[in-house]
């Protein structure tokens, strides 16, 4: 058992993760320092602020990238982190402009923060994010039969909890009661729910949370003595099986608030049952240095494009 994440610890992360990372900032083209200005050759545009989905609590927006050529597009639904409690849909722009540039339709979302919104809120918006784009394909331009996630950190783990829990004989509506966006339970055989991905890249990927000991109970409603199965439900390792969609996980080694071993251990899980799976390490990488290391954000780039070429060609 790792060492419990100390609340204050949860609480770093979450201002560092809320704001774009400026060292990719610095490192990017000159399109992508000045997110309001847009490129006259550029393949793609950006539409700001795309409301799909309304709570009581208010709307939901979206970033979308467009692609500027008719479709159908790969699409790519990106998912900041912020252990759970904080951030921002721009945060990752500087992925979803690198995606947008290889050709696919992006969506940075925003998502219900905790401790004012437990789980399974975050999770749900996501899933009402994919099943929202996938009704809305044809509008712009969206291949609606492949649709993935990216995330880090927090987004890492929702990413990957929406590419593991969503086929499988557990079912995300039988045992946790799903969500109304998504429409009613139905067989996973006859009609796979609408926010199944094709793929997904997770990264600093919290995959065991029952290795974080008492620190996520603000978010998670219980200490794992108190509701050990919220924990279960909340854990992309739990949701295993052999028809779970490609993922790539990547993950610093030198990583002190998510542990690369319970992501290890995930990945162990998902061979032993046939999944399909990669995990990039990256040696003397934190959990914010992971996220910023070019090698992460190019091993993504090519895994999704080497997973939608595979589609298309029926492999």
């Amino acid at each position: 058992m790792f060492r419990q994440t100390p609340l204050w610890l949860l609480v770093v992360l979450g201002c560092a993760m809320a704001v774009p990372p400026l060292r990719a900032q610095q490192e990017a083209p000159a399109e992508q320092k000045a997110p309001a200005q847009q490129r006259t050759d550029s393949p793609w545009k950006l539409v700001r602020n795309v409301v799909y989905a309304e709570r009581p609590s208010g709307e939901l927006k979206a970033d979308l990238f467009l692609q500027q050529a008719p479709g159908p597009h790969p699409a790519v639904v990106c998912i900041h982190g912020g252990a759970w409690r904080s951030g921002v849909k721009e945060q990752l722009h500087f992925i979803a402009r690198r995606l947008a540039d290889e050709g696919f339709v992006v969506m940075c979302i925003q998502y219900r923060l905790a401790p004012k919104h437990k789980f399974p809120a975050q999770v749900e918006d996501c899933q009402a994010a994919v099943a929202w784009l996938r009704k809305h394909a044809a509008r712009y331009g969206v291949d609606r039969d492949w649709i993935a996630a990216w995330g880090y950190s927090a987004g890492g783990h929702l990413a990957a909890l929406l590419a593991l829990s969503a086929q499988g004989d557990r079912t995300w509506e039988s045992e946790l009661g799903g969500q109304a966006d998504t429409g009613p339970a139905q067989s996973r055989k006859k009609a796979p729910p609408p926010w199944r991905l094709q793929a997904a890249v997770a990264g600093g990927t919290p995959a065991d949370l029952h290795t974080f000991g008492d620190g996520l109970a603000f978010w998670l409603g219980a200490t794992p003595q108190q509701n050990p199965r919220v924990y279960d439900l909340a854990s992309p390792r739990w949701w295993v099986s052999a028809d779970d969609p490609p993922v790539l996980f990547y993950h610093g080694t030198k990583d002190l608030l998510v542990r690369v071993e319970q992501v290890r251990d995930t990945v162990a899980d998902l061979k032993k049952v046939g999944a399909p799976v990669q995990l990039l390490e990256m040696p003397e990488r934190g959990h914010i240095g992971a996220a910023l290391d070019p090698r992460g954000i190019r091993a993504g780039l090519a895994f999704l494009k080497q997973q939608y070429r595979r589609f298309r060609q029926g492999d």
